[in-house]
């Protein structure tokens, strides 16, 4: 997650920060980007993947609980 996404300021630009992922989105949102990615965008008229795609991850469903719980734990960074 780290190669795209931020935790504290520390990690990846590429992907939105996941500190306070929790207030922003539903644990159904969260667990099905990590099953299933984030391979589509708007482009013009049409959806497409691009280079910058999430890509499923190949995950227990134990393994994603786990890990959306976790996201749940991290506040919003205080600027």
């Amino acid at each position: 997650c780290a190669a795209c996404h931020s935790i504290g300021g520390l990690g990846g630009r590429i992907g939105p920060s996941l500190d306070g992922i929790g207030a922003r989105r539903s644990r159904d949102y969260i667990e099905q980007r990590i099953s299933e990615g984030a391979i589509v965008v708007y482009s013009g008229t049409q959806y497409r993947p691009t280079k910058y795609s999430m890509p499923p991850a190949k995950l227990s469903q134990q393994e994603i609980t786990q890990i959306t719980d976790f996201l749940f734990t991290l506040r919003k960074k205080e600027k």
